[in-house]
């Protein structure tokens, strides 16, 4: 994964990811991560039990990750799961985040095995957007 492969953290802090498509971004970034559906993230799930309806930019605002990686609907800064951010959100987001990758996944790369690419072949392809918190991770571990 690209974090993974990144200089070494020069600040000391603790770093982390904030995402939906958990699953190989997780385990080959080595940095901790927060999945947005909760399924290995139970502090994810407290957000959600506060504001089942608002719990995604209060998330960023208290956690500042380092990276958020989004699907494309991101670009319109609408989550997965269908929630469209206010225009003080964008405004928030785009002050202390910033787009630094771009991949476009491929199901049927992570496979040689026939009967697996063709099953694979099923799913779509996906864009992604990495995001990378502007402020200062060192202050906030």
């Amino acid at each position: 994964m690209w974090a993974a492969s990144s200089p070494a953290w020069p600040d000391g802090a603790t770093h982390y990811s904030f995402l939906e498509p958990a699953g190989y971004i997780p385990f080959y970034a080595g940095i901790k991560t927060f999945d947005e559906v909760g399924l290995a993230s139970p502090e994810i799930l407290r957000f959600k039990e506060r504001d089942p309806n608002d719990w995604w930019g209060p998330f960023l605002r208290e956690k500042h990750p380092t990276f958020v990686v989004q699907r494309q609907d991101f670009r319109h800064y609408q989550t997965y799961d269908g929630y469209h951010f206010t225009p003080a959100e964008i405004a928030w987001f785009e002050r202390n985040y910033e787009l630094v990758r771009e991949f476009k996944f491929d199901p049927t790369v992570i496979t040689d095995i026939g009967l697996a690419r063709r099953m694979l072949g099923l799913s779509h392809d996906d864009e992604y957007l990495v995001f990378r918190y502007r402020g200062d991770r060192s202050r906030q571990s």
